[in-house]
């Protein structure tokens, strides 16, 4: 150090006071220099400091620090440090040199600094103190650690993008993979495969002009006589537009779907609700098939932790296999018990708790090991000749693992198939729907139609008007979502295409949940209910089939409203 005579210890670096000659020396380097220099005796307190440091400190005059200790300055934890190290330089007479540290103030604040200190020893070799030197450090420290948060947000979007690609490339090596398939069957002359692949679209516009025509039909037989020639044909037309529409739904057997993923907020929801709805749900569906259902109920059903909508979604998903696996006719039977697991077989799962267990049982055809261990496969289906895509058990056990819950199948060839979902329970009531009055008596309603097909829209927009509906039209999603914006608060219930030409439906239905999460929203399409519930976000949507008639969809309008648009007050 300028202004001091550098002097080995006994074995180690040392320092003596400087001869009084060159005493002017520190004294103009304690008055001018930046860095914060400090003598201290054996007890830690300050015998001298520079000027720099009695201004860091909020003193006039480095007088005033004499006999002053870091804990008058920092705060307890930094002074206890600083005292600990001072007194081990004094014991073994090891500097400490160029040391980054951590300053803390009595406000809060804090300070970085390089910080050397060694012994300070008499011109007998004793040591009698301390000196030191620090130099702050603060910008230096905050620009690396900006510097290092940049680094980190690079480093998280080169990941993000590295897994983006990575997801891209799977794909496409799927779709290559998917292409030398189709390829290969073209060349082994399986022509009709390639044929399947493409009939989607057309079903599509096929479905759209055969509820054209249904509506007409329907318009034409409202308006004549019953048992008259136009009013005999008009039924015929739409007899005959209902078997078209049965065929077109083989069209779509080749359809893909993917399923998003979105976060859900889940809440206390009764069990008794979910299995009330979807059983009412199905209820036609299993008379026609000479399907019953059994449901025994307990004394109190169970009150799980999850999503309303999915869980109605799921057991409709098992509750509709069920059926089908029983071509002849039987019974369905549904039970809710509690149980307490000491080990849930799930990630995330608390170790152990009461979870409510509802099964699903039938009296089907059953199933062989093989497909018991596949049936929760995306895309795998043992249906033939249907549209199905193999995503319903996939998105209910999707659902269902979502809320912390697991399934478990048993099942044997002839002897129909179990399945039991594990849901956590929660004690928390879930609160009572509010009171609603039937849509039909609540006045005209406001619909929004959004159909990329212009017949199409025409004619619900026709339909509707003619039952007193209030109807706002748009050709795309982007219109769509401007008209909701522009009526915010004054729409009812929008009726959307599920599949549109610019791939925008789930955008749309996303913004406007997001917008209004409580919005009634009610899908068409041509495609099953099985392939939208894949594309579009998770949430409550009421559903119609492609082709529909005017009955049907005021019907479906008037369902989706009472069922999903009952609002807190």
């Amino acid at each position: 150090m300028a202004g001091m005579d550098q002097q080995a210890g006994p074995g180690q670096g040392g320092a003596q006071f400087a001869p009084p000659m060159q005493g002017h020396l520190l004294a103009a380097l304690m008055a001018n220099t930046s860095d914060h220099i400090y003598f201290k005796d054996e007890h830690c307190r300050f015998s001298l400091i520079s000027r720099s440091m009695a201004r860091l400190f909020g003193i006039q005059s480095p007088e005033e620090a004499i006999g002053r200790m870091d804990f008058d300055f920092f705060t307890e934890e930094h002074a206890r440090k600083a005292y600990e190290d001072e007194q081990a330089v004094m014991r073994t007479g090891l500097p400490l040199i160029n040391r980054e540290e951590k300053e803390t103030w009595p406000d809060g604040h804090t300070t970085w600094v390089t910080s050397t200190k060694m012994p300070l020893v008499d011109p007998e070799g004793r040591v009698i103190g301390t000196f030191g030197i620090s130099r702050d450090i603060t910008e230096k420290k905050v620009a690396e650690e900006e510097l290092q948060r940049h680094r980190d947000h690079l480093e998280d979007l080169v990941e993000e993008r590295t897994r983006e690609l990575r997801v891209a490339n799977e794909r496409l090596q799927r779709e290559m993979a998917e292409r030398e398939r189709a390829e290969k069957a073209l060349l082994e002359g399986v022509r009709m495969a390639a044929i399947r692949s493409m009939a989607g679209g057309v079903a599509i516009a096929f479905s759209n002009a055969l509820g054209i025509i249904s509506a007409c039909a329907v318009s034409i037989a409202a308006n004549f006589i019953p048992k008259t020639r136009v009013h005999e044909e008009a039924s015929r037309i739409l007899e005959s537009a209902k078997r078209a529409a049965a065929l077109t739904q083989r069209l779509l057997s080749m359809a893909q779907a993917v399923e998003p993923k979105e976060h859900v907020t889940y809440g206390p929801v009764p069990l008794a609700q979910v299995i009330q709805e979807a059983t009412d749900f199905v209820g036609d569906m299993f008379r026609d098939k000479s399907v019953s259902i059994h449901f025994s109920k307990p004394e109190e059903m169970p009150v799980v932790l999850g999503d309303r909508a999915q869980l109605v979604d799921a057991l409709l998903t098992f509750l509709v296999n069920a059926a089908e696996a029983m071509p002849g006719g039987g019974t369905v039977r549904v039970d809710a018990t509690e149980r307490q697991v000491a080990r849930p077989p799930v990630k995330g799962a608390p170790p152990g708790g009461s979870y409510a267990v509802l099964r699903i049982r039938d009296s089907g055809v059953g199933m062989s090991k093989e497909i018991r261990r596949r049936i929760f496969e995306p895309f795998f289906t043992t249906k033939q000749g249907e549209t199905s895509f193999g995503l319903g058990l996939y998105i209910a056990q999707s659902s269902i693992q979502g809320m912390g819950g697991w399934i478990r199948v048993s099942s044997r060839p002839g002897k129909g198939a179990s399945f039991r979902l594990y849901l956590p329970r929660t004690e928390r009531a879930a609160p009572a729907p509010a009171a609603k009055m039937p849509a039909a008596r609540q006045g005209k309603l406001t619909v929004l139609v959004v159909d990329d097909d212009a017949d199409a829209l025409q004619m619900m927009k026709e339909t509707l008007q003619e039952r007193g509906f209030k109807v706002l039209t748009a050709e795309s999603p982007h219109l769509g979502l401007t008209l909701y914006g522009r009526h915010s608060g004054h729409i009812d219930v929008s009726v959307i295409d599920g599949v549109m030409q610019d791939s925008g439906t789930a955008r749309l239905v996303r913004r406007i949940r997001r917008a209004e999460p409580q919005a009634c929203i009610l899908v068409t399409s041509g495609f099953s209910r099985d392939y939208v519930r894949g594309v579009l976000p998770f949430g409550p949507w009421g559903f119609l089939q492609k082709p529909f008639d005017g009955e049907q969809l005021v019907k479906a309008i008037y369902d989706t409203v009472d069922r999903y648009g009952a609002k807190d007050e």
